[in-house]
């Protein structure tokens, strides 16, 4: 999505980076909010379970991502507040591909990497039907077409 929202800004139909703006910020959106009601919470108690990882090594990374997807939020409402001035969008969507690079990485090495060794294989089950079902909860404003597809 970020490829298309980045493309998107060449089009001279303004509707159309608007548009490719409003669906990356909320899938984005939805996205975190299935991390930060499901992902990090189990994540959590696994880590308050287990010696393996130091809580207070899973709680800073997840302060780190909480506060990049505050970031996130952030910038993309910036954006979306600029969106009749288009040239005005492209710093705003570099930084934040820029800071989503570095967190994905954070999140892959710090978090996902590790569930498989903190949760069993039913936590993990119940964890990704979870994540699943957050993750199909999409603004009323977008069809499931737009929003899958």
């Amino acid at each position: 999505l970020l490829e298309q929202l980045k493309k998107a800004l060449h089009e001279t139909d303004a509707g159309v980076p608007r548009g490719a703006l409003d669906l990356f910020w909320a899938r984005l959106a939805v996205h975190i909010r299935a991390e930060h009601l499901r992902l990090f919470p189990a994540v959590l108690s696994a880590a308050q379970r287990s010696n393996s990882i130091p809580l207070d090594t899973v709680q800073s990374v997840i302060a780190q991502l909480r506060d990049d997807h505050d970031f996130f939020m952030h910038e993309l409402g910036v954006a979306a507040a600029k969106t009749p001035n288009i040239e005005e969008i492209a710093p705003i969507i570099k930084r934040v591909e820029a800071r989503l690079a570095d967190h994905n990485d954070l999140e892959e090495n710090q978090i996902y990497s590790r569930v498989g060794s903190m949760l069993s294989d039913d936590e993990q089950a119940q964890l990704l039907r979870q994540i699943d079902e957050e993750l199909l909860k999409r603004p009323q404003r977008f069809t499931a077409e737009d929003w899958l597809g």
